[in-house]
């Protein structure tokens, strides 16, 4: 072999070695650009993975918030009805204790009366009994006829006050019709249909029933004044003092009045 066939030899050689360079050159430079692209678009699904689970998470979280505030706004209408119904119950409980303590301070304020009635009621008896003893005393110093067992029960209470105002009546009766037949009999003039008595009332019984008028008529004053059974009272100092039946009715109708705290105004009924 000639040298220049050599040469011809190794120059191709060198153009062949050449052309493999370049070739892997361009091979290394593409197979790089692919692997770019390969991770780009990897890491651009893994982020809209990421974008679509934060966005679900989200709507969750939303939804359960939502939940949350309506479960609180229950709660709190539940919350806001237990303390009206809790201020309700107290306010009852209070009514009823507050009644509990009237009704024990009234049936305190009843037994405190009973009590004091009880010693009143011992009292009138005592004095009851003095009376009595003292009637029978005057009956025997008198000498009275009637039986003392009529006069005295006419003390017993003072709700017969108006029984005694009826035998009083009697005597006055009987009374004014002695005096009426004398005074006819003196001027020689018949009384006609007209009873004629012919006794004279004893002026013991006069004295007595006076006594006893004015008794009577002190015991309902003072009685009626302490406000102890203050209709009765009333009704016995009418009987005695015999009003007409106007009259009456004004002076019940002024005390009615004056027990309700109300000022009796009618005065031109009185004229």
């Amino acid at each position: 072999m000639s040298v220049e066939e050599e040469l011809e030899l190794e120059l191709e050689k060198f153009e062949l070695k050449g052309d493999d360079e370049e070739q892997k050159k361009h091979a290394e430079i593409h197979g790089e650009d692919f692997l770019e692209d390969t991770i780009s678009v990897t890491t651009n699904s893994l982020l809209r993975a990421t974008i679509c689970e934060l966005e679900r998470a989200l709507k969750d979280t939303r939804r359960l918030l939502f939940q949350r505030d309506k479960d609180n706004a229950t709660l709190r209408q539940e919350l806001e009805k237990t303390r009206k119904d809790i201020n309700k119950e107290q306010a009852q409980r209070k009514r009823v204790v507050e009644g509990c303590e009237e009704k024990l301070k009234t049936y305190n304020e009843v037994q405190r009366r009973c009590e004091q009635f009880k010693t009143e009621n011992e009292q009138l008896n005592v004095e009851m009994e003095k009376l009595k003893e003292k009637v029978k005393s005057l009956v025997r110093e008198k000498g009275i006829e009637d039986d003392p067992e009529e006069i005295i029960p006419c003390c017993a209470s003072m709700n017969e006050l108006v029984q005694v105002k009826q035998r009083l009546k009697e005597v006055e009766t009987q009374f004014r019709e002695f005096r009426e037949n004398n005074r006819h009999l003196n001027g020689g003039v018949a009384v006609v249909n007209k009873p004629l008595v012919s006794y004279e009332p004893p002026q013991a019984q006069v004295e007595l029933a006076t006594q006893l008028r004015l008794k009577f008529l002190r015991d309902a004053f003072f009685y009626y004044m302490i406000d102890f059974h203050p209709e009765e009272q009333m009704k016995a100092i009418l009987a005695i003092l015999d009003y007409d039946d106007k009259r009456k009715d004004i002076i019940l109708e002024s005390h009615e009045m004056r027990r309700q705290g109300k000022k009796f105004t009618c005065y031109a009924r009185i004229q």
